[in-house]
This record gives C-alpha cells, structure tokens and sequence, in this order.
C-alpha cells in the first residue's frame, strides 16, 4: 500500500524493490574485515608519518636558515613522542608559507601581503614540501643573509 492507502502499482513495486536491493549493495558490510587489527596499525601508521614530518621541517627550517631566509619550526612534544609541528618561512617580498601537521591532520597555507592565496591539505600540502626542499638544493637559491653564494664544499683529501 502507498502511504495514501492506495494499493501499489506492480511497477512502482518493482522500482521500490529494485531501489532497496540497490542500497543494500551500497552498505557497509563489517564481515567484510577480517583482520581487526587493521585500524589500530593504519593509527600508528600515521603517527609515524607525522613524526617523519616533524622531524623533515625541522631540518627543512635549519636548511632555509642557513641559506639566509627566515624560517622558524616549533614541535608539539618532546623527543619520540613529538605529535605536532608549526613550520614558518618567509620567502621574502611578503611571501610566506605556514605548515602544520598533527594527529589531526596536514595542511599548506602561503600568503603574500597577509592575504591567502593557497591553502593545500594532505598529501598536496607534503608536495609543496617537496617543492621548497628541491628549490633549497637548487644551484643559485643558496644564499647567506648578505646574498653572497655559499661556496661549495670540497672533498676533503683522502
């Protein structure tokens, strides 16, 4: 019967049943998983990724430092269990970029003038990473705070 006491139509109950049958395809079948302990490892998946972060800005502030530019990283915790990181650099001309990874999540923001002009989270937020670190290590980017090229360094004698 439909919801006016009217008696269905054979081909609005096909439809009706059709649709049900569809969104049970679509649910979420728990049987499904097998192993229980799959969150628990994808959790302590994720902290490491966090700490390798942590650690990465960290050397990428120092790296960015030492070529003459403004950069700053301060961690959430201590030692191993540092859970967190806020990543600074200012790229000069009103250029900055923010970075900050958690236990909550990831994210990229760069403004120029304090007006934002991207904001990235995730795994496009570790790309740009990627990018300002290639750009540290390319030829000419390397600068002391007077804009005098840092020489490179020669092999010691063996």
């Amino acid at each position: 019967m439909e919801p006016g006491g009217h008696p269905l139509t054979a081909l609005r109950q096909r439809l009706l049943t059709a649709t049900l049958r569809g969104n049970r395809k679509k649910s979420f079948n728990l049987g499904l998983i097998q192993d229980s302990g799959m969150f628990p490892r994808l959790a302590e998946h994720y902290r490491s990724v966090v700490h390798d972060l942590v650690m990465s800005l960290q050397a990428l502030a120092e790296g960015l430092k030492d070529a003459g530019m403004t950069a700053s990283c301060y961690r959430c915790g201590d030692g191993p269990d540092a859970h967190g990181a806020s990543f600074v650099a200012d790229l000069g001309e009103g250029h900055i970029v923010r970075f900050l990874v958690s236990d909550f999540g990831i994210s990229w923001v760069e403004s120029r003038n304090g007006r934002e002009l991207v904001k990235l989270e995730g795994a496009d937020a570790i790309q740009e990473l990627q990018r300002m670190a290639e750009m540290l290590h390319a030829p000419g980017h390397q600068r002391t705070a007077t804009s005098q090229p840092i020489p490179e360094p020669v092999a010691a004698p063996t």
